[in-house]
């Protein structure tokens, strides 16, 4: 038994080859090309991971999706138990390795940056743990990728997630872009790159919605935001998110708090209202080497078939590149 290093606890996974190593984490984030390093080297891998807070991107758990249905040798499973599922941060190599302690199966987990993690070399240990394994697997929330409900299980988890994400950026430090990627749990944030403006007839029509909906919000256009988008985004936003704002020419960057929410069903349309009167803080501050980076990205996304809505961990990443 000994105690892992830093950086110790990657190496010791990546330097295996035609072995069966099973993966247990509370979440995951950043680690798909240690996946794809360790199939490539004929590995047969199993990972299961919770949800509590649903933390896990849903980028990333449709990589390893994917993942499984292209390769026989990666089995994939999520707990949807929430505040009820696995907490482990377990490690198991055949024939006789167990690594425990509190990494998750993340970038900064498994550098070991600020967690621990204890090598067992025991047959008995690493036997034992299989059986405690099994029994999780065939619990009813506990579901294989590939197997029955698991679709109905994951679109729950993409509205929990939202929900995360929302609160995550919403509690966020007004810190700079580096200090926000740093964070253990995967960074992503709403974006909205807008082209479209109201007229007058859909000015009435939110003014009335609002009053009517809460007589304490009343909306006047020359103090308050308000973005016009389509409906089909409806699934992308949630009220009371921090939303990183820009037109099609890359102008007008600045966060934005989504207040409320006004669909017209009629129109196709939705209306996302904040009612601040000063600038919104976000995350990270909008420096000037910032802006004209997404300045020029916002002309790449608006070509785009789909509309961008989010910026994952490696789009906000390429901010920092020159």
């Amino acid at each position: 038994m000994k105690i892992l290093r830093e950086d110790c606890l990657r190496e010791i996974l990546l330097q295996n080859y035609n072995k069966k190593i099973t993966i247990v984490s509370a979440f995951i984030s950043g680690i798909e090309s240690d996946i794809k390093q360790l199939l490539d080297q004929h590995n047969q891998v199993e990972l299961i991971i919770g949800t509590i807070n649903a933390f896990s991107s849903i980028d990333l758990i449709d990589f390893c999706i994917e993942e499984a249905e292209e390769n026989n040798n990666f089995k994939f499973y999520i707990d949807f138990r929430y505040d009820d599922s696995v907490h482990w941060k377990l490690y198991m190599i055949e024939p006789d390795i167990t690594i425990i302690g509190s990494a998750n199966f993340t970038q900064k987990g498994l550098k070991l940056v600020r967690d621990t993690c204890l090598y067992i070399q025991n047959k008995k240990l690493y036997l034992d743990y299989l059986k405690e394994i099994a029994e999780v697997k065939v619990l009813d929330k506990v579901l294989d990728c590939k197997g029955k409900n698991f679709n109905d299980e994951l679109e729950k988890y993409r509205k929990k997630h939202l929900k995360s994400r929302v609160w995550l950026n919403s509690n966020s430090t007004d810190s700079s872009l580096e200090d926000y990627l740093k964070q253990e749990i995967p960074p992503e944030l709403a974006i909205l790159i807008w082209d479209r403006y109201m007229d007058e007839e859909e000015m009435k029509y939110i003014e009335a919605k609002v009053g009517k909906e809460n007589s304490c919000e009343q909306l006047n256009f020359d103090k308050h935001e308000c973005f016009k988008i389509d409906r089909e985004y409806e699934k992308d936003y949630r009220e009371n998110e921090i939303i990183l704002c820009m037109n099609k020419r890359g102008n007008k960057i600045k966060f934005f708090c989504c207040q409320k929410i006004v669909v017209d069903k009629s129109k196709g349309n939705m209306y996302l209202i904040d009612f601040l009167k000063k600038r919104s803080e976000g995350p990270f501050k909008l420096t000037k080497e910032i802006k004209s980076r997404l300045k020029e990205k916002a002309l790449e996304w608006s070509k785009d078939e789909t509309d961008k809505v989010k910026l994952s961990y490696e789009d906000l990443k390429e901010l920092l590149q020159n």
